[in-house]
């Protein structure tokens, strides 16, 4: 029997690779396929997108100043849609429509000017490029630990991408803005970091999550980009809507923590860490809130600081990308896709965790992307699965990270000589 030689065996393994990775690739551009196609469908026109689109028409419209304007808000919409469809459409807990910053309306302008449902194919197709754009950062910024083709993959299959995308929302906007200020903060370009970053002006909740990473990753020079396009884009929303605006949308910001808290629907939507333990404890005070975050912030800093682990991959990378997620003040069920990056990140070193670590991950990760089938069928009673596989992602990183070697016995302190 003729024994197969080294390079049959190399050969073989190569070819079981490429044929891995073309399945893969095949799988992401069939479901990118997939979505481009239901962009159709989807009705985020008359839901959620319908209120950020009618704040780009305002803009567009040269009235800026009446960003706020209940009544005018309310013109608007009803050009485009019946008065059921609007009425649906109000926030009945600030009173109005728009929750977002004036930031949001000087951004969304190219799509204002579109009618409601092209605008809404659009911002489909926005955030199918922008998985591509996260997914290619990710994978650079670890050396393609994490090929693109599985991160575009998983970022499609993540149940909230899909009901992001039906509601139009700008989820997948909002991670690309995040995973591309990392990419370039892990290759030393921190200002050009903070220049992306600054871009979360328009979603302030996620600027507040990443305004810490640059201290504890020990780059403050990314905070000299991060204000000066944040500065920027607060100046231009003034100039283009009024100083007004600010103020108006500061008492709808505070409705909006009344609203969190105590309007049902909300507190059932909510899937941040504060909204996990008010599932659980019940309501919390402001300063209770502002206390978990910051906890969290304080023990990823710690961490990261007493170990050899870099944020630029693998676990510093699974334990910052869970935290991130978890310092996020307020945020909805479509946004759980931020935390996907952690897990892809953790992933990356399947290899190198010991069987109970590998199958307390394969938990968590069974439970963040399971998680949407329970969301909706138990409802009011569900519980926020997506946080709790979050958090426990963090803590299962934080248990990996300290059991490894503190700084200075690192893998390299620990080669043995040849």
């Amino acid at each position: 029997m003729k024994l197969a030689s080294p390079g049959d065996t190399s050969a073989s393994l190569a070819g079981a690779n490429s044929v891995r990775w073309l399945l893969i690739a095949g799988g992401a551009w069939a479901a990118l396929c997939f979505y481009m196609m239901t962009a159709h469908l989807t009705d985020g026109h008359t839901k959620d997108f319908g209120v950020q689109w009618m704040a780009g028409r305002i803009v567009a419209d040269g009235q800026g100043r009446r960003l706020y304007d209940p009544d005018y808000q309310e013109g608007v919409l009803r050009k485009q849609h019946d008065q059921p469809v609007v009425d649906k459409m109000q926030i009945k807990v600030i009173g109005g429509w728009l929750s977002y910053p004036p930031v949001q309306a000087i951004l969304y302008t190219p799509l204002g000017i579109l009618s409601p449902s092209a605008a809404q194919w659009w911002i489909v197709q926005l955030s199918l490029g922008a998985v591509i754009v996260t997914a290619l950062a990710l994978s650079r910024s670890i050396n393609g630990a994490v090929p693109a083709s599985v991160a575009i993959l998983t970022l499609l299959l993540q149940p909230a991408f899909f009901s992001n995308i039906a509601l139009g929302q700008n989820a997948a906007v909002t991670l690309a803005i995040i995973v591309v200020g990392w990419c370039l903060l892990v290759h030393g370009k921190d200002v050009s970091a903070g220049l992306v970053w600054g871009l979360l002006a328009f979603k302030p909740t996620w600027g507040l999550a990443i305004c810490w990473v640059p201290l504890v990753t020990k780059h403050p020079k990314a905070y000299w980009g991060l204000m000066t396009s944040g500065l920027f884009l607060v100046m231009l929303s003034i100039v283009v809507c009024g100083g007004d605006a600010w103020g108006n949308w500061l008492e709808i910001a505070r409705k909006i923590e009344t609203g969190y808290s105590l309007d049902p629907t909300w507190v059932w939507m909510r899937r941040d860490l504060v909204g996990l333990g008010q599932h659980i404890f019940g309501q919390f005070s402001p300063l209770v809130s502002w206390g978990v975050s910051g906890m969290v912030a304080l023990v990823t800093a710690v961490t990261l600081r007493k170990s050899s682990a870099s944020v630029s991959g693998g676990l510093g990378g699974s334990l910052l990308f869970s935290a991130i997620v978890l310092t996020c003040p307020k945020f909805i069920y479509y946004d759980v896709l931020m935390a996907t990056p952690a897990f892809l990140l953790a992933f990356s070193e399947w290899k190198t965790h010991t069987r109970t670590a590998g199958i307390v991950l394969m938990i968590l990760a069974i439970g963040f992307f399971g998680a949407f089938a329970f969301d909706f069928g138990a409802w009011p009673l569900c519980w926020p699965l997506e946080t709790a596989s979050t958090l426990g992602l963090w803590l299962w990183s934080i248990a990996l990270i300290l059991m490894r070697a503190p700084v200075g016995q690192g893998p390299e302190a620990r080669k043995e000589p040849a």
